[in-house]
């Protein structure tokens, strides 16, 4: 699992969110981090099946875009789901190691959470965009990422 739950949250009362709510904010969360770090090719953001269309062979950079689906969650929800992760920790487990990462990842889940948190209102436009449409082509994403 991801090294840290470092909650943005802690302490407030929240309704539960639905499966397509946490759907929305995970995958908007990797289609604003793969923007934010410039990574080439980045396409739409979509709730079935969900996934966000980034590169993925793009070292450190690529890290922290998977990452940024959890970590999305926590600056949301203030915590990640345990299960719906499985797939993008194990394959960000896998490129930590062949990148010689000894520490779990933890200094770049942080750099991620330092970069993302800024974008929390963000995260919440492009998830409840995302969760009306169903589905956000690049193009609409780019826009809203780069808005101003």
């Amino acid at each position: 699992m991801p090294p840290g739950r470092t909650s943005a949250r802690a302490g407030l009362l929240m309704a539960a969110p639905t499966l397509t709510q946490r759907i929305a904010v995970h995958e908007s969360g990797h289609a604003i981090v793969a923007r934010l770090l410039s990574l080439p090719g980045c396409g739409g953001a979509f709730l079935a099946p969900p996934h966000a269309i980034f590169p993925t062979n793009h070292g450190a950079a690529s890290i922290c875009a998977l990452m940024g689906g959890a970590i999305a969650e926590v600056l949301h929800f203030g915590d990640y789901d345990r299960v719906g992760i499985t797939i993008d920790w194990k394959r960000a487990s896998r490129r930590l190691r062949r990148l010689g990462y000894t520490d779990n990842g933890q200094a770049l889940w942080t750099y991620t959470f330092g970069l993302l948190h800024p974008y929390a209102g963000l995260v919440k436009l492009v998830a409840a965009k995302l969760e009306r449409a169903r589905m956000l082509d690049g193009a609409t994403v780019d826009a809203l990422v780069f808005r101003g």
